[in-house]
């Protein structure tokens, strides 16, 4: 009896979980540009569905541009960030970085890389505008130099070169003189060169041709195609009246409509059993997708909202209120269930005042509010600093 029991619950949950059901969980874990090529495909296979544009509201751009210049330039430098570099950056991360304090501060660091690749930021303006040590910054960053491509996030042309020698072992004492003397080396003075490195000139050329097999540039094999760059989803900004607003980027909502008068005038026609059939199940999977869309954009600003509201210190003060929050919590409140908020938070980017982030890196664990009493003991970051001091 019991068998059967158990037979008949799994064979009621499977006929519960149908394909639609399946493919509406899908829809809600899609980033921006997976959704757009998923309703590309939709609309190429189902005629009863309309592209759909958006007309912007009037209060979006005048609430936003009011809140700051900063906040305006950091738009247009998002936008302007390589797509390719930033999340093959954001991968290793999220492997090399668990704490997601030290997360935040690593993303805020990938957007601040030139061209080149290099990290030319003064880290206490960096420390200022996050509200946190320098100490803080510079752990992350140190940890952020060894990633790929070998030599990104140095802070000049000798650390970036020095970066790929250590890799290659090859950076000896000669080498390093000649790297920290490579203006000389652009002025062909080689007699001086082998003064201070100390070697003869046979070495001195095989050192030279070593330093010309390096790549000067770790960003420059990366595509920055404007185009491809990373969109928010949602925007975060302070309004005098009402707080911190979450605002949907329009850009990146799904803009698809049921094509209504299409479906009439076929459905008006006369028509036989098989064209019936096929009219009323395309019907009913545009009805299907333009409802699930609605829900997917209503979830995701829902979890956002409620992020945003519990994490207000961290819009207000930085990165170092960010405070405790877990996925459970915020379902929870909104009473969904915990699998929905780790999908809603996944490949879905908030550009906030200090960066843009995914919405998963704002979940994390206890944090004190106090800068020495988060650094726990067996944190390497705890010995980091005591080394450094």
């Amino acid at each position: 009896m019991a068998t059967e029991q158990k037979f008949g619950l799994e064979q009621s949950q499977q006929l519960v979980m149908t394909p639609m059901l399946q493919q509406s969980i899908q829809l809600l874990q899609m980033s921006s540009l997976e959704l757009d090529a998923f309703i590309e495909k939709e609309k190429l296979e189902n005629p009863l569905l309309n592209e759909y544009e958006y007309t912007p509201k009037e209060h979006s751009t005048t609430s936003r541009s009011s809140s700051s210049d900063d906040y305006t330039s950091l738009i247009e430098k998002t936008y302007a960030d390589k797509k390719d570099l930033r999340q093959f950056l954001s991968e290793q991360l999220h492997i090399e970085i668990t704490d997601s304090q030290k997360r935040l501060i690593g993303i805020h660091l990938i957007d601040h890389l030139d061209e080149a690749g290099y990290f030319r930021e003064p880290l206490d303006r960096i420390a200022k505008s996050l509200k946190v040590p320098t100490t803080k910054i510079q752990y992350v960053l140190d940890i952020m130099k060894n990633f790929e491509p070998t030599g990104i996030f140095a802070q000049n042309l000798q650390e970036c070169l020095s970066i790929q020698l250590q890799e290659k072992n090859l950076l000896d004492d000669p080498m390093k003189t000649l790297i920290y003397h490579i203006e000389i080396l652009g002025q062909h003075d080689f007699e001086k060169l082998q003064y201070k490195c100390k070697v003869n000139k046979e070495t001195l050329f095989e050192m030279i041709t070593q330093i010309k097999s390096l790549n000067p540039k770790p960003a420059a094999d990366f595509d920055f195609d404007i185009t491809s760059s990373i969109q928010p989803d949602l925007y975060v900004y302070h309004h005098n009246d009402k707080g911190w607003v979450v605002e949907f980027n329009e850009d990146t909502l799904p803009k698809v409509v049921l094509n209504s008068q299409l479906y009439q005038d076929i459905k008006q026609q006369k028509l036989n059993k098989e064209d019936k059939k096929y009219l009323n199940e395309n019907w009913k999977r545009a009805d299907w997708l333009v409802k699930s869309l609605h829900q997917r954009t209503e979830t995701i600003f829902r979890v956002a909202t409620e992020i945003v509201s519990q994490q207000q210190a961290f819009f207000t003060e930085g990165i170092s209120a960010l405070r405790p929050m877990t996925l459970k919590a915020i379902a929870d409140k909104l009473d969904v269930h915990e699998s929905t908020v780790s999908r809603v938070t996944t490949n879905k980017y908030m550009l906030t005042p200090f960066g843009l982030y995914e919405l998963k890196f704002f979940f994390t664990t206890a944090i004190s509010r106090n800068y020495e009493s988060w650094i726990d003991k067996d944190d390497p970051y705890f010995h980091y600093v005591a080394e450094r001091n």
